[in-house]
């Protein structure tokens, strides 16, 4: 059985990456699912160029992917919700996997593949300000974080392509009014390069 996506596929909620790759044409869509197209795929699927879903790729991907990001040479790094940290293989065999030290962040609220290759988590753990920054290696060890005093209604963080972090929002400040405005953090130190 062909199965061919329809627009829809590419659009849902549960898919929440979609990452091509650009030497061979494939993609790859990664989120929380349990099929595409109308074939049992769970939280991970390659698509062929002309919207065909591989019937040959099909790693085991228990939990939902939470983030996500792919290696110029095919391999995919994958943040589960489990707080595991998986690499696979374009063959679909997992490469290795590795728990995130310390467990999964609550208040999770952006994971980014940076281009060193080590994923940078956002959250408010206790739901409130400071917005906590960590720093994964692939092999789940923490090797960096800091906290931002940051309002959490209000944060806006983006990883630019140089893997610099993006912060717009109201920083509320010790002893002096709230400023609303944009700090950029270099993604290796996590320590703030300017603020405007």
């Amino acid at each position: 059985m062909t199965a061919r996506l329809s627009p829809g596929d590419w659009e849902s909620p549960e898919v929440r990456y979609i990452l091509p790759w650009a030497a061979t044409g494939m993609t790859y869509l990664a989120g929380h699912f349990s099929s595409l197209g109308g074939i049992g795929r769970t939280n991970l699927a390659r698509i062929s160029p002309n919207g065909v879903v591989d019937k040959h790729f099909q790693p085991q991907i228990l939990y939902p992917v939470v983030g996500a990001g792919l290696f110029t040479w095919g391999d995919l790094a994958l943040l589960l919700e489990d707080g595991s940290v998986s690499v696979i293989r374009p063959s679909g065999l997992v490469r290795s996997r590795a728990m995130l030290q310390g467990g999964m962040p609550g208040g999770l609220r952006a994971v980014w593949l940076a281009p060193d290759f080590t994923f940078v988590l956002g959250s408010f753990p206790t739901g409130a300000s400071p917005f906590l920054l960590q720093r994964f290696s692939l092999l789940g060890v923490l090797v960096g974080s800091c906290k931002v005093a940051v309002k959490p209604d209000q944060l806006r963080v983006i990883m630019q392509p140089d893997g610099s972090l993006i912060m717009s929002g109201s920083f509320p400040e010790t002893g002096a009014a709230d400023w609303s405005g944009i700090r950029r953090l270099n993604f290796k130190t996590l320590e703030t390069i300017s603020a405007h």
